[in-house]
């Protein structure tokens, strides 16, 4: 029997095998509580063996993979905050446009 990779590093990021999935949106679905089966059915591209192998495969490097996990969450923090330095006006007109929207009852 052949071992299977369920997690590969390739293009500066870590992904669900030869999918294009992250593994940072798998396992920031499972730190929420959403189950294998849920997460598998919102990437049509996983199984659900690949679900549990890349939980397998954070829960034995953890270390490492939550140090990446924090790298790219610094760099989105950069990228939103350069982003709205430079369009301001948008990013007021969509926020409040958001709140405007969860302000509205939209459960018909």
């Amino acid at each position: 029997m052949q071992a299977v990779e369920y997690v590969r590093r390739r293009d500066g990021g870590w992904y669900v095998g030869e999918s294009g999935v992250s593994v940072y949106s798998v396992i920031s679905l499972w730190r929420q509580g959403f189950s294998p089966e849920e997460i598998q059915a919102s990437f049509s591209p996983l199984s659900l063996r690949d679900v549990y192998g890349t939980v397998l495969y954070y829960m034995e490097n953890r270390d490492q993979l939550d140090a990446y996990f924090r790298e790219q969450d610094e760099l989105f923090r950069r990228k939103k905050a350069e982003s709205e330095a430079i369009k301001p006006e948008f990013y007021a007109e969509m926020r409040e446009r958001v709140a405007r929207f969860r302000e509205t009852d939209h459960r018909s």
